[in-house]
């Protein structure tokens, strides 16, 4: 997701717990339900150019294959709510609208300045 022209992404967590900073990965037809969660609280900014794809089809174990085939369509399918919540938490912990939300985040102005000397210093 891009956010002030950067794009931040969220890891995939095996954390299940509902939280105000995150959505649950969910697939309802299967017998566990809830497969992880995004903590967007823990998001963080990367150029596209630091990144490696990750090809699903070339993963070697089955069910660690058939649980990322089932996040990604989860990701893709919410594609909309997951950019708005990022949207959403980055401003509340900008803006320390929640102190516990603060304390329990990412500093992403910190990351940001990171950012944008990692570019000049090294991508330029």
């Amino acid at each position: 997701m891009k956010i002030n022209d950067i794009h931040y992404y969220v890891s995939v967590s095996s954390f299940s717990k509902k939280q105000e900073a995150n959505i649950l990965i969910k697939v309802p037809s299967d017998k566990k339900v809830i497969k992880g969660s995004l903590r967007f609280n823990y998001m963080i900014p990367v150029s596209e150019t630091c990144l490696n794809k990750l090809v699903i089809k070339d993963i070697s174990d089955e069910k660690y294959k058939i649980l990322l085939n089932k996040e990604f369509r989860f990701c893709i399918d919410n594609a909309k709510r997951i950019q708005k919540k990022a949207h959403k938490i980055y401003e509340m912990v900008i803006n320390n609208h929640k102190q516990i939300l603060t304390d329990n985040s990412c500093d992403f102005k910190i990351l940001e300045d990171g950012y944008r000397k990692y570019i000049e210093k090294y991508l330029k």
